[in-house]
């Protein structure tokens, strides 16, 4: 039985999420924690959607590195 893929992606765990931003993986934790940042629980593990993942690179970017929308 051919598996399908998914149709979007399902985003990124709490740990793959720096990797993707540049930051460190206790910073993500505590901005999760402190509800900066929106997580969504997938088969038992946080995950941060593509979507909320642009977000929080716009707004974790250094001042001289903004990203315009």
């Amino acid at each position: 039985m051919d598996a399908k893929k998914p149709t979007r992606p399902l985003g990124y765990t709490v740990p793959a999420g720096p990797r993707e931003l540049g930051m460190s993986y206790g910073v993500l934790r505590r901005a999760v924690r402190k509800g900066e940042v929106h997580v969504e629980p997938f088969a038992g593990l946080d995950r941060i959607t593509p979507r909320e993942l642009d977000r929080v690179r716009r707004l974790f970017a250094p001042p001289s590195r903004k990203i315009s929308q």
